[in-house]
């Protein structure tokens, strides 16, 4: 049975115990998911984006100098550590994802004790459904998981009562990371953090205000290290600019309010939001005796649904993505549900919402070890562990079928023994090499780091939907700097390997006079630079 959550009172030694180990037991299982799913294949476009940009960092590289990116920053540099720590291999970079898919099981679990200290089922229930949707259905680090993650462990800060005004600081500075992530869910989750006050009869504004402070400090100390390391302008361009034109091409109606118009109209209806839900929290305490622990528990959870439905209308990766916090959802709406019930139907709708947990589990689980986010791994079986030492424990997906882009419709495998084989030519005749377009975690795999400033190559996302020659310069300008002898031509990319270096015309020229092919492997056409 459920038993009644009782704000605010203390446990005792036994709940200690039992918290400690239900946490230990569900951050253990969503290490080992996480590491399972992970393991089960790889698709070079995504999982190669984090993985090559945090080996530049560890190598030296600098953001918005060296290589451009309009996200994942934060993200970046915390995986740089890892891998300066210990080495860039991909059980390092897998046990990342593990590590904070553990950290946002107990997140989870922690955010529904802090507002109903007693509901330890839908507590586990809620680490339980983190720890299958949080990063397993990516299986490796990647921004949006990691934004979500920032943003959870920021909601869990402002709604822990013992940490009072500091935790709507932290709180700031969990959301002004989460921007430096993945920006347009940081941006979706922030009206959140100006609501969760409103749940309460405490003083509303002092709280907000720290929020801003933590958010203003990021901000800050972003800008300085900007100031004294690296590029402000490019920074604005990559992290503003061309997010800002990405979202415009996905939600049309933004051309035509402008970004001083989107922001009036943003003021407007989240003053209305704010109107709103404050008459709505008076009725609910009026006519429903709802406490402000049911209060809050209602808005985290309605506004996280609103965020999912918003994300699979806005965004390009696949949107299952979207509902990596339907633990929190689903646990605090159980949480009312239950609390709120009459004695004779606390067991009914406990078994109810149990059944609905399990159902979601279910289906989290299949698109974790289906692999069904990265489609070309979709349906393909998952063998040995490939035998390479830098890549274990990874299990090569037979087929690994790549859309081509430049055919639509057309697929083309990559094999385990392609792969190997040109990492044995890269490693045997180690010289600097360009690969083109999506295979950049190479790079780290031969120990050779990128040598030209587009961390991944995707239209109107990480360069200009239309032609910018000066662009195009730096990438050759950065190559001849890095002394490149050989290029590696992806045949087959889901983008199309032919159009996208149709879009860098001086690229496409100096890789056409200054080189001749040499070898194929595969997918994998290698030039070797003409004598």
């Amino acid at each position: 049975m459920i038993e009644a959550a009782v704000p605010g009172s203390p446990p005792d030694a036994n709940n200690l115990s039992r918290r400690a180990g239900l946490g230990l037991i569900v951050a253990l299982i969503a290490a080992l998911f996480c590491t399972f799913c992970g393991s089960r294949g790889f698709f070079p476009l995504d999982q190669s984006i984090v993985w090559d940009g945090a080996y530049r960092i560890a190598h030296g590289q600098v953001p918005f100098i060296d290589f451009y990116t309009p996200n994942g920053v934060a993200l970046l540099y915390a995986q740089s550590l890892v891998f300066r720590i210990w080495g860039a291999s991909f059980s390092t970079f897998l046990a990342t994802a593990a590590l904070m898919n553990a950290i946002g099981a107990l997140l989870a679990m922690r955010l529904v004790l802090a507002i109903y200290p007693q509901a330890y089922t839908w507590a586990v229930g809620a680490g339980v459904l983190t720890a299958i949707w949080l990063f397993p259905p990516v299986g490796t680090p990647f921004a949006e998981p990691a934004a979500f993650l920032l943003c959870l462990a920021g909601v869990f800060c402002c709604v822990t009562p013992t940490l009072a005004n500091m935790g709507f600081f932290l709180g700031g500075i969990c959301l002004g990371l989460a921007f430096f992530t993945k920006q347009s869910i940081a941006i979706f989750i922030f009206p959140l953090f100006i609501l969760l006050p409103l749940s309460d009869s405490r003083p509303v504004l002092r709280r907000v205000c720290w929020m801003f402070f933590g958010l203003l400090a990021v901000w800050a100390t972003m800008l300085l290290w900007m100031f004294a390391h690296s590029a402000i302008p490019t920074f604005l361009k990559f992290t503003f600019e061309l997010p800002y034109q990405t979202a415009i091409r996905r939600l049309p109606f933004l051309s035509s309010v402008g970004v001083g118009g989107l922001l009036g109209l943003g003021a407007v209806g989240f003053a209305a939001l704010l109107a709103l839900l404050g008459r709505v929290r008076t009725q609910l305490m009026r006519d429903l005796h709802f406490d402000s622990s049911d209060i809050q528990a209602l808005f985290i959870a309605l506004y996280l649904l609103l965020v999912s439905v918003i994300l699979k209308r806005s965004m390009f990766n696949n949107q299952i993505i979207s509902d990596a916090l339907v633990g929190i959802m689903l646990a605090l709406l159980a949480s009312i549900s239950t609390r709120r019930a009459k004695p004779s139907q606390v067991v009914r709708r406990t078994k109810q919402w149990g059944v609905l947990f399990v159902l979601i589990a279910a289906f989290g689980a299949f698109v974790g070890i289906s692999r069904v986010v990265h489609e070309p791994l979709y349906g393909a079986s998952f063998g040995h562990v490939i035998d390479d030492s830098a890549l274990w424990p990874m299990r090569w997906a037979e087929p690994t079928l790549l859309q081509d882009g430049d055919r639509v419709g057309q697929k083309a495998p990559l094999s385990e023994s392609d792969l190997l084989q040109l990492l044995a030519y890269l490693r045997q005749e180690p010289e600097p090499y360009f690969i083109f377009p999506d295979s950049t975690f190479i790079y780290a795999l031969t120990a050779s780091p990128s040598p030209q400033p587009l961390l991944w190559f995707h239209k109107g996302l990480t360069y200009p939907a239309e032609y910018d020659p000066n662009l195009d310069g730096q990438i050759v300008q950065a190559l001849e700097k890095n002394g490149v002898r050989k290029i590696v031509l992806e045949r087959t990319s889901l983008f199309g390997t032919q159009s996208r270096l149709q879009d860098f015309p001086l690229l496409k020229a100096w890789i056409e006079e200054r080189f001749q092919p040499v070898k194929s492997l595969g997918i994998f056409d290698i030039q070797q630079i003409r004598n």
